[in-house]
C-alpha cells in the first residue's frame, strides 16, 4: 500500500502499475498482477503474485545456506536485476529481506521504492545499510548510479550469504574501507579465489572499482563453478588396526572395519562393544565421569567411589582411562590383579575393581565385596581411613542385595549408599555414581554425548581413505560420512537425529548405555557390511538395498527389522510411516524439487539417482497385481523421501512430521528452555475430555473426575479439583550435586502433582511421558481409571497418544 506522499497518489500508481506490468516476465522477478483502491478509501495498493518461499534474510540469520547456495542466489538475482535494468527499472532496495528462496529459484520482491529509468527527479529509498558508501542519498541520482546502488547492495547480500555476517562492525559501509576477506573468517578459508575477487570487486569502496553493469557482473559471476576451491582430501589417520580383515586393499577403509566391530549385530565380530583397540581410541569421547570425576578422584575428593549402570555404560572404561592418566602424571600402576589394579600417586593409594559382580579365582563375589568394602565397615564413617580411596564399578541391584545381607556389618555403608542413590549426594567421601541416570542427548557446554560420538565418528581423517576408491562417488558409506561432516547442514542433520533420540529417551524403554549408541550410530553409517560387502552390493544393482543404507533410512534400520535393541525402539518414532497425504502425495506422483533441501558441496547425488530409480520402477497401473501389492512398493518408497525430506529439508517443517505433535514442546520443557506451568491448563482440560465431559470450559479450568461408573446409570457424579492446587514440574529422579557433577542426565517426564487443603489433605501425582506409536486411547483409560485411590487423581503413569501431548484418554 502507498500511504505516504498522499498528492496524486492514485495517478502516480497507475502510473507506475502501467510500467510495471509492461516488464515482460522473467523466473526471478516477481511478477505484478494489478493495481487498485481499497473501498471507501483512497489508498491505493498493488497486486503481486503469490509467491511461497524462504526469507533470505531468515535463511542466512539460521545458516541454512551453504557457499554454493549464495553462489547460485547472487546468479539467479543478478540475473533478475539485468533483465530489469534492461527495461528501464532500478529496484534500489535490493537486500537480504527483499529476496525469496522459492523451489524454483531466488525472487526480487518489493517494488515499493523502485523507480524507473526515464524518472529523472527521483531519488529512491531503501535501507541505508546496502547503499554504497559514495552514494548521496541527498542528490538525485542518475541511472548509472541507481544501477550500482542496485548491483552493490546484491554484492552485500551476496556476503552476508556467504559467511553470515556483515562485512564491518558499523550499521552501514564506511568510506574508504575495503570489505575484509572473507576467507579470514573460521570455516571459509577455503572459498573459491576467483569467487571472493568477483565479490570484493562488487563491494569496493569507489564506484570506478565496481562493476560497470548488471551484465559484467553476471558474466563474472557465471564464471565461478565452485564457492569452494577443491582440496585434495586428508591423509588416512595413522593408527593400527586390530579390527580389519586381512588383506586391506585400496578399496577398502580400516575404520569401516572398526565400525563394524562395533554394532551389536554384527555378522564378523562385535569386538569392538567391549573394550578398545586403537581405532576405538581415536573415536572415543570423553564425559563427564572423565571431566569432572577423574580430577575429583585425583584431587582425594572420596574414600570410596561406587560405579552403577548397566553393562555398555562406561565403568570398566573410565576405571582403565584413570589407570592412563595416573600413568601419565608418572605415578604406579600395578595390573597384576585378578580383576583390578593398585594405584599410586602422589603419596596416595587407590584400589581399583573392575567389576563387582564377577569372583575371582577360587573366591566368590560375596567374599570379593567384603574384603574390598572392609575399611568401610562400622556404624562410625570418622574411623574410616582418609589416604586411600577404592573405586567399583558394580551392578546396582548386586550392591544393594550385599549391603541388604551385610547391614549389622556395614550400617553406616549401607545408610549412606540409599541416601546416595536417593538424593545423588556424596557424604563422608562416599559417592555413589549412578549412569543408569545418564542421557546421552543431555545438553552440556561441549555438547551431548550423541552429538560428539556422531562428530567423532565422521571426523574427516576417519574416512580419507575412501578418496581412492572406486566407489567413492556412489558409495553410501562415505555419503552418510560426508553428510554430517557438511559445514552448513550437517549440525541440522545432528539435531533432527538428536531429536529422535530424545523421543525414545523420553518414552523411558530403554536407558541407551555408550554400548547402544555407537551400535545404533555404526548401523546408521556403514550398516552390517564391510567394503568388499559393499562393492558385491553396488556391482549386484540392488537399489532397493542401496537405498535403505541411506543415513536417512539405515537410522532406524532401514525399515527392515533389525536385531539391535536402540535400533529397534527408533524404529517406533519413524517419521516414515506418518500420513500427511496432501505432501506424500506430492513425494508419489511428482518428483520432489531438490531446491527445498540442503545442497551438501562435498559429497555426491547418488542418493537422488537411487529414488528416482525406485521412484520409475513404482507400478503404475490399476491391472494385474492386487491393489495391496501395488500400493507397498508406493508407502516404501513414499516413507524413503518422507525420512529424507524431515532430515535435509532447510524449513522448520521437519517438526510437523515427528510422530508426536508436541515432542519439540516436551523436549523444550524437559530440557528446561520451555516453562511446565503453562501447560498445566491443557492437560487438566484433556483429562475432563477424557472423563467424558464435552465441554470442560465449564468447569472454570478445575478437574472433575467420575467418582463411580454405574451400568445404565442415568446421573453421573464427578468430584471437583481446584486448578489452583495443582502444579507441575520436571522429574527430578533424585539428582544431587555429586549426579551434576558427573553424570549427563536429562528427565524422561513430568509430574502434575495436586495437593488438597486441610490436615487431611489429598496429596495425589501423575507421571507424564509419551509413549508407542500403536497404543489405542481405549486400551490406555482402563489403566488410568484403575490407578484411582483414596478420592484423588490417579497414581500410576499416563499414557500419551503418539499425535498429542494431551493423556491418550482425551
Amino acid at each position: 500500500m502507498i500511504l505516504h506522499d498522499r498528492h496524486s497518489t492514485y495517478e502516480r500508481l497507475k502510473k507506475e502499475y502501467r510500467n510495471l506490468v509492461q516488464i515482460p516476465e522473467h523466473p526471478y522477478v516477481v511478477r505484478v498482477l494489478y493495481g487498485e483502491v481499497l473501498p471507501g478509501s483512497d489508498v491505493p495498493f498493488l497486486v503481486f503474485e503469490y509467491v511461497e518461499g524462504a526469507d533470505v534474510a531468515d535463511m542466512i540469520q539460521q545458516h541454512l545456506l551453504a557457499p554454493d547456495d549464495a553462489l547460485e542466489l547472487g546468479k539467479q538475482v543478478i540475473d533478475g536485476l539485468a533483465h530489469l535494468h534492461a527495461h528501464g527499472f532500478h529496484h534500489c532496495d535490493i537486500k537480504p529481506r527483499n529476496l525469496l528462496w522459492t523451489q524454483k529459484g531466488a525472487k526480487i520482491i518489493d517494488f515499493n521504492v523502485s523507480v524507473r529509468a526515464d524518472n529523472r527527479d527521483a531519488r529512491g529509498g531503501g535501507s541505508r545499510r546496502y547503499l554504497p558508501p559514495d552514494f548521496d542519498p541527498e542528490v538525485i541520482p542518475h541511472n548509472g548510479e541507481r544501477a550500482d546502488r542496485d548491483l552493490y547492495a546484491l554484492g552485500l547480500t551476496l556476503y552476508e550469504a556467504l559467511t553470515a555476517r556483515y562485512p564491518w562492525e558499523t550499521s552501514e559501509p564506511p568510506a574508504n574501507r575495503p570489505a575484509p576477506d572473507p576467507r579470514e573468517f573460521s570455516g571459509f578459508s577455503d572459498l573459491a579465489p576467483d569467487l571472493v575477487t568477483v565479490l570484493l570487486k562488487s563491494i569496493a569502496p569507489r564506484r570506478a572499482e565496481r562493476f560497470g553493469s548488471a551484465i559484467e557482473f553476471g558474466d563474472a559471476l557465471r564464471q565461478v563453478r565452485h564457492a569452494r576451491r577443491r582440496v585434495p582430501g586428508m591423509a588416512p589417520v595413522n593408527v593400527a588396526t586390530t579390527s580389519g580383515g586381512p588383506g586391506e586393499t585400496s578399496n577398502s577403509n580400516p575404520f569401516v572395519s572398526h565400525l563394524i566391530t562395533l554394532y551389536s549385530q554384527s555378522r564378523r565380530s562385535n569386538a569392538g562393544t567391549r573394550g578398545m583397540d586403537a581405532l576405538g581410541h581415536a573415536a572415543y569421547v570423553d564425559t563427564a565421569l572423565d571431566r569432572a570425576l577423574l580430577p575429583a578422584v585425583l584431587a582425594g575428593e572420596f574414600r570410596l567411589v561406587l560405579i552403577t549402570g548397566n553393562a555398555g555404560d562406561g565403568k570398566t572404561a573410565f576405571l582403565q582411562r584413570l589407570e592412563k592418566d595416573v600413568e601419565a602424571r608418572g605415578g604406579a600402576v600395578d595390573r597384576g590383579l585378578p580383576n583390578g589394579s593398585r594405584i599410586e600417586l602422589a603419596g596416595r593409594r587407590y584400589l581399583i575393581n573392575y567389576d563387582g559382580s564377577q569372583d575371582e579365582g577360587e573366591k566368590d563375589n560375596n567374599q570379593v565385596l567384603v574384603d574390598f568394602l572392609a575399611p568401610f565397615a562400622g556404624r562410625d564413617p570418622t574411623h574410616w581411613r582418609t589416604d586411600e580411596t577404592r573405586l567399583i564399578a558394580i551392578n546396582e541391584g548386586r550392591l544393594v542385595d550385599f549391603l541388604a545381607a551385610h547391614e549389622p556389618d556395614f550400617s553406616a555403608l549401607s545408610a549412606l549408599v540409599r541416601r546416595g542413590f536417593a538424593t545423588g549426594q556424596a557424604e563422608s567421601g562416599v559417592v555413589v555414581v549412578n549412569l543408569n541416570l545418564r542421557s546421552v542427548v543431555a545438553d552440556t557446554a561441549c555438547g551431548s554425548i550423541l552429538e560428539r560420538t556422531l562428530q567423532r565418528m565422521t571426523e574427516t581423517q576417519h574416512w580419507s581413505a575412501c578418496e581412492q576408491c572406486d566407489l567413492q562417488a556412489t558409495c553410501y558409506a562415505l555419503h552418510n560420512a560426508r553428510s554430517f561432516q557438511d559445514e552448513t547442514a550437517g549440525p541440522r542433520l545432528i539435531e533432527r537425529l538428536k531429536m529422535l533420540y530424545t523421543m525414545t529417551h523420553l518414552r523411558g524403554r530403554l536407558h541407551i548405555t555408550m554400548r547402544d549408541l555407537r551400535s545404533a550410530l555404526s548401523f546408521m553409517l556403514i550398516g552390517n557390511r564391510d567394503c568388499a560387502e559393499m562393492h558385491a552390493l553396488y556391482a549386484s544393482g540392488q537399489h532397493g538395498d542401496i537405498a535403505r543404507s541411506y543415513y536417512f533410512n539405515s537410522w532406524l534400520g532401514g525399515g527392515q527389522p533389525n536385531g539391535d535393541r536402540l535400533v529397534s525402539l527408533l524404529a517406533e518414532v519413524d517419521v516414515g510411516r506418518q500420513e500427511d497425504p496432501r505432501f506424500d502425495r506430492s513425494l508419489d506422483f511428482v518428483r520432489p524439487d531438490d531446491r527445498a533441501l540442503f545442497r551438501f558441496e562435498q559429497r555426491g547425488n547418488f542418493d537422488q539417482e537411487v529414488l528416482k530409480r525406485l521412484f520409475e520402477e513404482l507400478p503404475r497401473g490399476v491391472s494385474g497385481a492386487s491393489v495391496r501389492q501395488r500400493a507397498q512398493p508406493h508407502r516404501e518408497y513414499v516413507a524413503m523421501a518422507r525420512r529424507r525430506y524431515f532430515f535435509e529439508r532447510r524449513d522448520l517443517g521437519w517438526e510437523r512430521m515427528l510422530p508426536y505433535r508436541s515432542a519439540k514442546r516436551m523436549a523444550d520443557i524437559v530440557r528446561g528452555t520451555e516453562p511446565a506451568a503453562p501447560l498445566i491448563a491443557e492437560l487438566l482440560h484433556a483429562i475432563n475430555r477424557g472423563e467424558g465431559l464435552q465441554r470442560p470450559a465449564r468447569l472454570g479450568g478445575h478437574l472433575a473426575l467420575q467418582l463411580r461408573q454405574v451400568e445404565s446409570g442415568t446421573v453421573r457424579s464427578y468430584r471437583l479439583f481446584p486448578a489452583e492446587r495443582f502444579d507441575l514440574e520436571v522429574q527430578a529422579q533424585g539428582m544431587g550435586t555429586s549426579e551434576e557433577r558427573f553424570v549427563e542426565h536429562l528427565p524422561t517426564g513430568l509430574a502434575l502433582r495436586f495437593v488438597g487443603q486441610g490436615t487431611d489433605a489429598i496429596a495425589s501425582e501423575l507421571i507424564i511421558k509419551p509413549v508407542g506409536r500403536r497404543h489405542p486411547a481405549s486400551a490406555v483409560l482402563p489403566a488410568v481409571h484403575a490407578a484411582r485411590g483414596h478420592g484423588g487423581l490417579p497414581e500410576a503413569a499416563a499414557v500419551f497418544s503418539p499425535r498429542s501431548l494431551s493423556p491418550a484418554s482425551a
